[in-house]
């Protein structure tokens, strides 16, 4: 099945960080959206809108979406990080997806 190409619009906002690592993986699954939203069982093309930024997740949104692609939303303090790329991260798997989208291997 196709991938649909989620670079035709894109989030400016404060969700860009989480979202844009969600798009990648989704994509990286083959997975449609029109897949996820059944998958989520919400409304037809409400992953549309959350990854374009018509409308935004709540917390429990993001919180399955991740769980539906096989990962999870870390939180980490940034009192003592270097950058602020390292504050989000998506835990897919055995891989943790940073905020720029480089995969690094968990143990």
């Amino acid at each position: 099945m196709p991938v649909k190409n989620s670079n035709f619009r894109t989030r400016h906002d404060f969700l860009n960080k989480v979202v844009e690592p969600m798009i990648k993986e989704r994509n990286k699954l083959g997975m449609t959206q029109e897949e996820l939203d059944f998958k989520l069982g919400v409304a037809d093309r409400l992953v549309s809108h959350w990854e374009c930024g018509r409308r935004t997740p709540t917390a429990f949104n993001l919180f399955c979406w991740a769980e539906a692609l096989y990962g999870e939303i870390i939180f980490r303090s940034s009192r003592n990080l270097e950058t602020p790329k390292d504050i989000i991260a998506i835990s897919c798997n055995d891989n943790c997806i940073e905020a720029d989208g480089k995969r690094k291997k968990t143990k």
